[in-house]
């Protein structure tokens, strides 16, 4: 497996002018099944517990959510910038839609990817009732939506983008 610092000199990135915190890739994860695409996905402890927790109060509520992504490691990370990079996409437009491996909160375990019926990640998402649903009771369960409209990180608004702090 490359290093981050490997990782970084491949996208000619100085790995000392990155401002954010390393974020570390959680190692006691647990699985919560497979995703719609028969991926299985894991999260941390605390973040399933909630997770399914949250994923049946919104059921009661005739609201079917389900997770397209959770954990992802630093490889992965980097396989999803490289291949947007491949495709001819500049790497200062996919630090719009995807931050640097050891930068996502993917690592932590604790940042999930929501979907709903035809709603896939896309902006589309706000404009489903499991989206409304989450902005009114997600932060009972302790997720909270971690790229709003107009936020300071430099990543676009993800509806679907959620994070569960303990």
């Amino acid at each position: 497996m490359q290093s981050l610092k490997e990782i970084y000199l491949t996208l000619n990135i100085n790995k000392n002018e990155i401002q954010d915190s390393i974020i570390y890739e959680e190692k006691n994860l647990i699985s919560i099944g497979k995703n719609a695409l028969g991926k299985e996905i894991f999260l941390s402890k605390g973040c399933a517990q909630a997770w399914l927790k949250m994923k049946d109060d919104a059921l009661k509520d005739s609201i079917n959510i389900s997770i397209l992504s959770g954990f992802r490691s630093y490889k992965k990370q980097y396989s999803i910038i490289k291949n947007k990079l491949n495709r001819g996409m500049p790497l200062n437009k996919i630090l719009h839609e995807n931050k640097l491996p050891g930068l996502s909160y993917h690592h932590s375990g604790n940042a999930i990817d929501i979907i709903s019926n035809s709603y896939k990640l896309s902006l589309e998402f706000e404009k489903s009732l499991a989206y409304l649903w989450l902005v009114k009771n997600a932060h009972k369960y302790g997720f909270y939506l971690q790229y709003p409209k107009d936020n300071k990180s430099g990543i676009m608004f993800e509806p679907w983008h959620w994070y569960f702090k303990e």
